[in-house]
């Protein structure tokens, strides 16, 4: 998980500095985030990550500096990467190929144990992948797929792909010897609490074949998208903390998944547009769910307790009767 983050301007690129597992064992990791054209797509309802993006198309010379930028903070010793634009690494609109490689070579390949770039799926090519997948013995590609469910990703997010997209894309992967990284994300607009993790839950359950690590990413709400509507307007609150812990510990007391990650790194906890509980144990449970995301401990959620946890029972209960209004 991300604990320190570092901006810059110019060439200076945001490089997040944390930890990871690798085979259930942790390992530091940095985050790199390219500044580039940015997402073509733009669609989506809970997004405004393309507003990221560079504010006039980089040279490749940009992107070189950037990416040195980043690797010049590495911390020592064995890593793992992730890379990420606020877009897709591999849409040739954003990163030619050409470039794609000359910025993978320039990373410190000895040291790292784990790559990671996250693309769209329609971008996994075996053209795309077929470098990293040769240069590196331990490649992931991540996807952001938030849901199995093709109707909740078309109308609650406007994803703008499909369930068998993505598994066409773990097909290509496989192929390439390489891995998936799958985001779920919890409670995107127009479902109740329960729904929420319902959806979570089948997601997950659906997800087996097809990854080795879930990454549950909790609904934050952003400006200038149509979340934010509905959220000044008060038809949405983002997720409980509670919902986290409980589809997390669900799926880590299950067999099917022993060979399968369960990650979180809460954004934004406990401020109101952000998934929160009250006050009171915020702080408490978003760090308990980034402590089992490095020891897949049961133990690290299943002692945590608030009195505003009756509460959230009792919204599972009752907000269906409600007619999209949150109950708390």
């Amino acid at each position: 998980m991300v604990t320190k983050h570092k901006y810059g301007s110019a060439n200076r690129v945001y490089l997040g500095i944390g930890w990871d597992i690798i085979d259930f064992k942790p390992i530091r990791a940095v985050t790199i985030i390219l500044r580039t054209s940015g997402c073509h797509w733009r669609r989506c309802k809970i997004c405004n990550y393309y507003l990221d993006g560079a504010s006039r198309p980089p040279s490749d010379e940009d992107l070189i500096s950037q990416i040195d930028d980043a690797i010049s903070r590495f911390p020592e010793g064995e890593l793992m990467v992730k890379i990420f634009t606020s877009g897709s690494f591999f849409d040739t609109r954003e990163i030619t190929e050409d470039l794609q490689k000359k910025l993978i070579e320039r990373l410190p390949i000895d040291r790292i144990r784990k790559l990671i770039i996250e693309s769209r799926p329609e971008f996994v090519t075996p053209s795309s992948i077929k470098y990293p997948s040769e240069i590196f013995d331990n490649f992931e590609v991540a996807i952001g797929l938030e849901t199995t469910s093709d109707a909740i990703r078309r109308n609650s997010i406007d994803k703008g792909f499909n369930f068998e997209e993505f598994k066409h894309a773990v097909k290509v992967a496989a192929e390439a010897g390489a891995g998936i990284r799958t985001y779920l994300l919890l409670k995107p607009p127009y479902l109740t609490e329960k729904e929420a993790i319902d959806d979570m839950l089948k997601s997950a359950e659906e997800l087996i074949p097809y990854t080795k690590t879930i990454s549950l990413n909790l609904t934050t709400v952003r400006e200038h998208t149509p979340l934010y509507d509905l959220w000044k307007k008060g038809y949405y609150r983002p997720p409980w903390l509670w919902s986290a812990v409980e589809v997390m510990k669900q799926i880590r007391a299950d067999r099917r998944f022993d060979d399968i990650a369960i990650i979180s790194d809460p954004i934004a906890a406990g401020k109101p547009w952000g998934p929160h509980n009250c006050r009171k144990c915020d702080n408490i449970v978003k760090d308990a769910i980034r402590h089992f995301s490095i020891t897949q401990d049961l133990k690290d959620l299943s002692r945590l307790d608030c009195s505003c946890k009756r509460l959230w029972e009792k919204v599972l209960e009752l907000e269906k009767f409600t007619h999209g209004v949150p109950l708390a």
